[in-house]
Order: structure tokens, then C-alpha cells, then sequence
């Protein structure tokens, strides 16, 4: 090969080369404008960002799955997940709360603890009522519905629970949001279908129509 020729060989081996650094540290600050923006997105103090899936040109997203601790008092330190969105041209994040695959817990992790209300299908209770719930090993399930105690049989055979009518309870009568949400629990309640625990610790009764009851323990 001429030296003309092995000039241009290695000028071009030298451009390919820098393009590649060139192209490696735009990646790298794409990675890191992403995790920082995905971490302040998802609103946990200790946001641990996941690796970044990135799709094509067409769509300029890159997509990562952050994990933490809920900030709000009421979870009480439980963990979560949300699914995180970055739009490398606009460099906007966008979060969505990642729904966790429940863990189906034994029955005596279930059984003989006092449950706190922490959300009625998807709402935080009234502000100064109690919700609380507790599954005794006698098949009884009792405690405060919002403004009275209530208690009923119930059946638990893994994850699947069935609360039996009739719920009996106490009679005192509060202001109208109270019995509101007195009612709409003791109805989800009624029609429970699953209970399970997810990773953070939290309880859910899911109704068979979708509707559900949130817990943490005392």
C-alpha cells in the first residue's frame, strides 16, 4: 500500500475513532440529564434510577424504572416503583406509579394484627376519622368503619378472602362525610375478594369489582 493510501486508512481510522468517543459522551449526558430528571420526577428522597431502555429516533424516549421511599407520612417508610419517561429532544420526564406484582403472604402474616386505613379506593380518609381492620385466628374481622366498630366472619385461604354477612356494628351517628365513607367501606369490605401484601408491607382488600381498601400496620 502507497503511503498516500496508508495516510487516509489511518486519518480515517483516527475520525472513526473520535466520532465513536464523540458519540459515547453524548450518550453519557443524555444518561445522566435523564436519571437526574427521572429522580426528582418520581418525588422518593432516595430514588434509585434503574438502566435506561432507549427507543429509536422516531419516538426520542428512554424509558427507566425508579424505586424508593414513599415521602408521605401515612405510608410510613413503605417502598414504590414508578415507571419514568424522558423525552431526549425536549429533555421532559415524565412518572407513572408502576403497579408492583403483589406478594401473596402466608395467612398468619395476615392474621391477629391491626391494620390501619390509609385509603378507600384510591382516597385518603377524612381527615380526623379512623379506619382500622383486624383478622383474628378465630375467623372474626372487626374494627372501626370510619365513625362505627363493626365485625363480621370472614374466610382466608391464601390470598383470596370472603368476608360472610351479616356486618354487624355500633349505631352512633356522625356528620354526613363520615357515614359517606362509613358506607363505602363497609361495601368494599362486604365484597372483598383478594387480600394481599405488597412489597413495602402494605395491605390491599380488593373487592370483586375492582374497588379497594389500603392498610399499613399500626
Amino acid at each position: 500500500m502507497s503511503p498516500h493510501h496508508l495516510f487516509l486508512a489511518g486519518l480515517g481510522l483516527a475520525l472513526a475513532g473520535s466520532a465513536t468517543a464523540s458519540s459515547q459522551s453524548a450518550w453519557m449526558a443524555v444518561d445522566k440529564a435523564s436519571e437526574a430528571a427521572f429522580k426528582k420526577a418520581s418525588g422518593f428522597p432516595d430514588a434509585v434510577a434503574g438502566p435506561p431502555v432507549r427507543f429509536s429516533d422516531r419516538f426520542l424516549v428512554d424509558a427507566r424504572l425508579v424505586r424508593g421511599t414513599y415521602p408521605q407520612a401515612h405510608m410510613k417508610g413503605a417502598k414504590g416503583a414508578v415507571l419514568c419517561l424522558y423525552n431526549r429532544r425536549t429533555k421532559r420526564a415524565e412518572v407513572q406509579e408502576a403497579r408492583m406484582e403483589p406478594v401473596m403472604p402466608a395467612t398468619s402474616a395476615l392474621k391477629d394484627v391491626m391494620w390501619k386505613g390509609v385509603a378507600i379506593n384510591g382516597q385518603s380518609p377524612a381527615e380526623g376519622s379512623r379506619i382500622s381492620l383486624m383478622l383474628d385466628s378465630g375467623g372474626h374481622v372487626g374494627g372501626r368503619s370510619s365513625c362505627n366498630n363493626f365485625s363480621a366472619r370472614y374466610m382466608l385461604e391464601g390470598g383470596t378472602l370472603k368476608v360472610f354477612p351479616p356486618m354487624i356494628g355500633t349505631r352512633m351517628a356522625c356528620p354526613s362525610p363520615l357515614m359517606d365513607q362509613e358506607t363505602l367501606f363497609t361495601d368494599i369490605l362486604g365484597k372483598a375478594a383478594t387480600a394481599t401484601i405488597g412489597a413495602g408491607g402494605t395491605l390491599t382488600i380488593s373487592a370483586s369489582d375492582g374497588r379497594t381498601l389500603t392498610f399499613t400496620r399500626e
